[in-house]
């Protein structure tokens, strides 16, 4: 399993929020019902994921650059990239077969980030994942959930979303799948065929996958991989063309399952080094069109305390933890 914080430390006032569902417990239903039965959700209804409150902030204003209303809208006044990081916690009390929660994060009510999960059991669950996506000034940003079985979502949840730069002032891409199948068997495969939404620079190749940095510096790397009738083992392997592949997710999934791989890291490189994501599912799937996988330059080499990004992650496989420059610093 892989995640990360992303902050940002400046003298000027930060352009992003952190915010929590206040101390409650919320349950999402569309029907009620009279029975003992479970109470199950429309397959086309989607709930707005409302109750969301800064500590900082009794008044509805959060850090400059977003407002909100009703606990459940953010009004982004300033057009450009951001760091987006939800992890939605719930339950499902009612016992039961296969269910299937689905988060969406929209921008103008158009979809800009997507988790997908079929789970088995009860207890307590968590989606999250991590995205760059492009916000459009005045943009409305809100969450909304579904769920195929009547679910609790709990007060732990958080939502993150991060001012990176400017559009288009920063060299990157962010891309989409075509129609992109694995096959079956432990062998790796290219994400290949990709759509690319945003490509600043002409960095990336849609037919292969591939990015090539062009200029030294630090990069936030992103990829948020929908899997569709997907099952076995889970494999996603990343490389730099100068070192062995480094293994980044790894699981085990039921029969034709819908399964959100969610990958996010900052490190450095150097020009003309090739950045290649590989994947393997022991009895193959689809990768859904709802998938994005971006790319984007964010500092140069020579790290400035009064402008320049502060990143903190942490790799939960390899127990390690890098700061600032990618370096290793300590073990935990």
């Amino acid at each position: 399993m892989f995640c990360g914080l992303f902050y940002q430390v400046n003298l000027y006032p930060e352009n992003g929020f952190m915010v929590n569902l206040e101390n409650y417990q919320t349950s999402y239903r569309h029907h009620e019902s009279n029975s003992n039965q479970p109470l199950i959700i429309s397959l086309d209804k989607w709930a707005l994921l409302n109750g969301w409150r800064n500590k900082q902030s009794t008044k509805g204003v959060f850090v400059e650059g977003f407002h909100i209303k009703n606990e459940s809208t953010f009004y982004a006044t300033r057009p450009g990239l951001y760091f987006v990081s939800l992890q939605i916690h719930f339950q499902k009390p009612v016992s039961g077969a296969f269910f299937m929660t689905k988060i969406s994060v929209t921008a103008n009510f158009q979809t800009k980030c997507y988790i997908s999960e079929d789970f088995n059991q009860n207890y307590t669950k968590t989606l999250y994942s991590n995205w760059v996506v492009l916000i459009d000034e005045a943009a409305s940003v809100q969450v909304h959930i579904f769920s195929s079985a009547f679910i609790n979502v709990l007060s732990k949840s958080s939502f993150t979303m991060q001012f990176i730069c400017s559009y288009p002032h920063s060299l990157g891409f962010l891309a989409s799948p075509k129609l992109m199948k694995v096959l079956p068997g432990a062998e790796k495969q290219l994400l290949v065929n990709w759509k690319a939404n945003i490509d600043v620079g002409n960095v990336f190749s849609k037919s292969t996958g591939n990015f090539i940095v062009p200029i030294d510096g630090f990069y936030l790397i992103s990829l948020n991989l929908v899997l569709v009738n997907a099952s076995g083992e889970m494999s996603v392997y990343f490389s730099d063309c100068y070192a062995s592949e480094d293994i980044l997710y790894h699981s085990h999934s039921y029969s034709n399952i819908s399964k959100t791989i969610p990958i996010a890291l900052v490190k450095k490189y150097f020009s003309t080094t090739k950045l290649t994501f590989k994947v393997t599912v022991e009895n193959g799937g689809v990768v859904s069109s709802k998938s994005q996988y971006s790319i984007f330059f964010i500092e140069s080499l020579t790290w400035n305390p009064l402008h320049d990004h502060f990143f903190f992650f942490f790799n939960l496989m390899n127990e390690e933890v890098v700061k600032n420059t990618g370096e290793l610093v300590k073990n935990y």
